[in-house]
């Protein structure tokens, strides 16, 4: 049970803090608000000073574990991880021995942080090639990373994203406006953007060669991987680079982003 002593210190500590606003309805008790904004800025001090450890303990979850909401005007969680993330990295690249989980945390939340676009998308994919061989190397390596406060993670969507990256970046065709062909020419009755599923899995098992072929999965992850092509920001880099990405018809890149708009330019949404 909380002391009254740190229950006084805890709402003492609201009270200094009175002019963050948190991004939330009122579903926190008071300490849990304090909670958050303490391992704010306990974190953006320590990022900031490009400390290292605090970099290992805020991407591994092992620290810094109050992150249930965002506080306006102030750097986001996902901000936050970008910057501790590229600590890491650097250090990595200067010789330091990071441990192999934080490492590949680290190079994950850089390919998710996109950097590198609109101009050199080749910057996030290299590091996710990096994580990838560390799991292909070591596929035990995520076991000792604690899923509940971990700051980012390995989904199926960010692997469908990685393949259709990668797909386009190699030169490969996307065509929304081409017609579906005769059934009787394949195998398989199912088709997107006019080709076969099984022609889709082969691309894309080519182009994740030894990169994480060994992680797609059947029609869905197809399905689901072609569709990617549709997101406003990949559309847009591929008109940047001159991918071979035809839309189809009627399609909007400012649909899902009516609130804030999408930066053609910079391929992001408005700040």
């Amino acid at each position: 049970m909380m002391s009254k002593s740190l229950r006084l210190t805890l709402i003492a500590v609201i009270a200094m803090f009175g002019s963050y606003k948190l991004a939330i309805g009122a579903d926190l008790y008071p300490t849990q608000y304090a909670e958050i904004i303490i391992s704010h800025q306990r974190a953006v001090s320590a990022l900031h000073a490009n400390d290292l450890n605090a970099a290992k303990s805020f991407i591994t979850g092992r620290d810094y574990i109050y992150r249930t909401r965002e506080i306006r005007g102030e750097e986001s969680w996902g901000e936050l991880r970008y910057r501790a993330a590229k600590i890491i990295a650097t250090a990595y690249e200067k010789g330091e021995d990071i441990p192999k989980d934080v490492l590949w945390l680290a190079f994950v939340s850089l390919f998710k942080a996109k950097e590198g676009l609109p101009d050199h998308p080749e910057i996030m994919l290299e590091y996710m090639h990096k994580a990838v061989a560390m799991l292909i190397a070591d596929p035990q390596l995520l076991d000792n990373i604690d899923s509940k406060y971990v700051s980012t993670s390995f989904t199926e969507d960010e692997l469908q994203k990685y393949a259709i990256w990668q797909y386009l970046s190699d030169g490969g065709e996307i065509d929304w406006k081409q017609k579906e062909k005769q059934k009787e020419n394949y195998n398989d009755d199912y088709t997107i953007a006019g080709v076969n599923y099984r022609i889709w899995n082969i691309r894309f098992r080519k182009t994740l060669w030894n990169r994480g072929d060994v992680y797609l999965k059947g029609k869905e992850y197809v399905y689901n991987t072609v569709h990617q092509s549709l997101q406003p920001q990949i559309a847009c880099v591929a008109q940047h680079k001159g991918w071979k990405l035809t839309l189809p018809d009627g399609y909007n890149f400012q649909d899902n982003y009516l609130d804030t708009g999408f930066n053609m330019s910079t391929c992001s949404l408005n700040e």
